[in-house]
């Protein structure tokens, strides 16, 4: 990837597109190659000087100064030998007494300091700033051909347009593809839905883009462009991005990239095929102590169809006829993590989804299918609640304890199973007990009654963005999955588009509110 301003690309109409370069520029790469292979032994500062010098000798310096940089970033580069620059401008300091002097004042220090760092005087002279990073020696150089160096210049090209890109959508040309690039995206932890195929057309990979990011736009920007040659070696593959491009005038346009497997010879392809990414470290423990206990632990399950997509799960625990699935994520938000929560509702098992809570982008959110956790990973009394014959919360007996002695924290919501946890009773006992205790019960949830007619009165006056009625609900700490008990359903019209109706074959017997 290249700064933005060494980024050289077209626009036309609504698209734009990177100047691949070919056959016609391999001299000014073997150019470049050869001021790096004649450079060994120099510094740096002189390195730059004969390629700025080549520079002035082209028609576009930005293809110089781009070839250049893929180069030097695989060179290797290292301070001259000698005693360390700064314990020699503090001995100089000392000597002086912090104060100015004359060269002549100058070159008698150095020779009086030259016998204690074993150097000559005039090598000592060059020695006091031999640390900066201009003055670095060139020790080696790494093998390239040019025409390899061109297809890295282009790849470049293209990360640095999908940089900025709002929004990635890819297909590709196999069902296996889809399921190692679903793989791959969640290496690179970007957030993506996969939609099911419609009307005989390949499934859609969408990852979302920096668009959404209030924060670590540059850090999620780099795992956008890292992507691209994770892609290459897939069959069929395609890519189309919505990028922030500004144009030669100085405007701002989001416009449409495309790119796809043709052009892979305009690109640098890997050498070996990246491979499956390695099973997510936070799931490592829980899958160690399920197998422990007797689950059957599948840590590469198969893509589920659920909610009009696909869910990639990255663990599936079965025991005694029930799967419970977990899925390790990445970059998250409050509203796409409530989403694939929506969605997984009508996955044929339990579905967890464990987010780290250091790449939370905005607000965190609660849910009874969420664990946010730390780098230690998360243990397996964590998913009790939704784990079959372990000694799970769910299966111990019923006990009994009258509503009033049940432990409530004085919140206006409550997770029902963190609740059941607390007071060792299966989840069932524990919402019948907080319904007794004047709460409502719902998508996991248990909110106070009282507090109903104003939920409900907010939800209606945000109908029908789905956005706006999720804002209302986090006033009470609670997550779009109790909308289809208090009589609502959400529609999805793709990875963003969705919209709230009144009207749910779940809902209850709930008071009017108008």
């Amino acid at each position: 990837m290249f700064p933005s301003a060494l980024l050289i690309a077209r626009a036309y109409k609504d698209g734009v597109r990177p100047v691949f370069l070919g056959e016609p520029m391999q001299p000014q790469a073997e150019a470049v190659l050869r001021i790096y292979r004649d450079s060994v032994g120099g510094t740096r500062r002189e390195l730059v000087t004969r390629v700025r010098d080549l520079e002035a000798k082209v028609d576009k310096y930005k293809v110089v100064r781009g070839l250049a940089l893929l180069v030097e970033r695989r060179c290797a580069f290292s301070p001259r030998e000698g005693p360390p620059p700064s314990g020699l401008r503090e001995r100089l300091f000392d000597e002086t007494k912090g104060a100015a002097v004359t060269p002549e004042e100058r070159d008698a220090v150095l020779a009086r300091l030259a016998p204690e760092f074993g150097l000559p005087p005039e090598r000592l002279a060059d020695h006091l700033w031999s640390d900066l990073e201009e003055e670095e020696v060139l020790r080696s150089v790494p093998e390239l051909d040019p025409r390899d160096l061109l297809r890295r210049f282009n790849l470049g090209q293209c990360q640095t347009l999908l940089f900025k890109a709002d929004q990635l959508s890819l297909t590709f040309g196999t069902s296996e593809a889809y399921r190692v690039a679903a793989r791959r995206v969640k290496r690179q932890g970007l957030m993506f839905t996969a939609e099911a195929p419609k009307d005989g057309e390949n499934p859609t990979l969408r990852v979302e883009g920096v668009v959404a990011f209030l924060r670590s736009t540059e850090r999620y920007g780099t795992r956008l462009a890292r992507l691209l040659p994770d892609l290459l070696s897939l069959p069929g593959w395609k890519l189309v991005a919505k990028v922030l491009y500004r144009d030669s005038a100085g405007r701002k346009r989001h416009l449409d990239f495309h790119l796809d497997e043709a052009m892979a010879e305009y690109l640098d392809l890997p050498v070996e095929d990246p491979g499956e990414p390695a099973f997510p470290p936070v799931l490592e423990v829980l899958a160690a102590a399920a197998e422990r206990d007797g689950f059957a632990v599948d840590r590469l399950p198969p893509p589920l169809a659920v909610g009009g997509g696909l869910e990639y799960p990255d663990l599936a625990l079965s025991r005694d006829g029930t799967t419970v699935y977990v899925e390790s994520v990445g970059y998250w938000s409050p509203a796409w993590v409530e989403r694939k929560l929506e969605r997984t509702e009508r996955a044929p098992g339990p579905y967890l989804v464990v987010a780290p809570k250091g790449l939370a982008v905005g607000e965190g959110t609660r849910h009874a299918r969420l664990r946010i956790v730390k780098s230690k990973g998360l243990p397996l009394g964590e998913l009790r609640p939704f784990l079959p014959g372990s000694g799970a919360v769910e299966e111990l007996p019923r006990r009994d304890l009258a509503p009033d002695l049940l432990a409530v924290p004085d919140r206006a919501s409550l997770v029902v199973a963190d609740v059941a946890r607390d007071n060792r009773v299966p989840t069932a006992q524990a919402a019948e007990l907080l319904e007794a205790r004047g709460f409502l019960c719902a998508g996991g949830f248990a909110l106070r009654r009282e507090l109903l007619p104003e939920v409900l009165g907010r939800v209606r006056s945000a109908l029908p963005d789905l956005e706006r009625v999720e804002r209302a609900l986090r006033e009470w700490d609670l997550s779009p999955t109790v909308l289809p008990d208090l009589g609502f359903q959400v529609k999805w019209k793709g990875l963003e588009r969705a919209t709230v109706e009144e009207g749910s074959s779940r809902s209850r017997a709930l008071p009017a509110v108008r």
